[in-house]
């Protein structure tokens, strides 16, 4: 990882992950007040959060050192801001990071999540040069919990968050191991 990490835009097959602007607030507003989306990521968070949050993120965005990075999602046939995505440093040294996705609930099941987070593993691991990136899902929500599975995330049996979230975890070996297999489908 090197000390002068900016974030870029991300290009995938159907997705762009741009860098999270001023005008996104609206979206990430909606997305972290919603009660469907909120309801298996520990609940939602009052307004005032939110924006603190918001401006965290748009902040970190603008440093020339990795400690947050956060993208909104857009889809590149109809160019719709359909979620956000994003990366955040969990040590000093920034080797490991947490990787998360909030999709809005009317594009849920069109594999938006599954490519969001491919491309911010992929950035993650060669550009950032992560040892590793996290994951964490609740039990009861079995969307994400297949999803991190489907990604080739370990599940850690023995791991909760404060919230009762259960951990995932991915080396870049393994990651580099799981680039050779083809995705089913």
């Amino acid at each position: 990882m090197t000390d002068l990490a900016r974030i870029t835009e991300i290009e995938t097959e159907c997705l762009y992950l741009v860098p999270l602007e001023e005008l996104d607030s609206e979206l990430y507003t909606h997305l972290y007040s919603d009660d469907f989306l909120t309801e298996n990521t520990g609940g939602k968070v009052n307004s005032c959060k939110i924006q603190k949050a918001f401006k965290l993120s748009l902040k970190s965005n603008s440093e020339n050192t990795f400690s947050r990075f956060t993208w909104s999602i857009v889809t590149k046939k109809k160019k719709r801001k359909v979620g956000i995505c994003g990366l955040v440093s969990n040590n000093v040294n920034a080797k490991s990071a947490d990787i998360g996705t909030v999709i809005k609930a009317e594009y849920h099941a069109r594999g938006i999540a599954t490519e969001s987070l491919r491309g911010l593993m992929k950035y993650g691991f060669e550009i950032l040069r992560l040892g590793e990136i996290n994951g964490n899902s609740f039990l009861s929500n079995q969307i994400s919990f297949n999803l991190m599975k489907s990604l080739g995330y370990q599940f850690e049996t023995k791991k909760q968050d404060r919230s009762g979230g259960y951990f995932w975890h991915m080396t870049a070996e393994n990651w580099q191991k799981s680039k050779l297999i083809k995705p089913k489908g």
